[in-house]
């Protein structure tokens, strides 16, 4: 071996060596922000949920009593659902299957 091979396995060697030590530190930075972003998310959901029966008792109190629906209106609602249900499937034939292959056999209709 020459200087030359040998120097460029060094640099190889001392390259290899380097990109551990960047991915490690890559590893640990990684780490330590999913636990500040781990605690983040609990403090601010344990504030929420302490704050909750406040914000729930302001919104029913506020709430007014809801208004009649108009009879018009009422009928309309209960027209507009019957139209939006899928209409029921009805078998108009039944294609017969050979019992030897389990195939199905071609009408003649066609």
């Amino acid at each position: 071996m020459n200087i030359v091979e040998v120097a460029t396995i060094a640099l190889l060697v001392l390259s290899i060596g380097m990109q551990i030590l960047i991915a490690r530190g890559n590893a640990r930075m990684t780490a330590q922000g999913v636990a500040h972003l781990d605690s983040s998310t609990a403090e601010a959901l344990q504030a929420l949920l302490e704050q909750l029966p406040e914000v729930l008792q302001k919104l029913v109190g506020e709430m007014q009593p809801a208004e009649p629906v108009p009879p018009f209106q009422a009928m309309m609602m209960t027209m507009l659902q019957e139209r939006m249900k899928p209409p029921a499937l009805q078998v108009t034939e039944v294609i017969p299957q050979d019992p030897g292959t389990g195939r199905f056999t071609k009408l003649d209709d066609f």
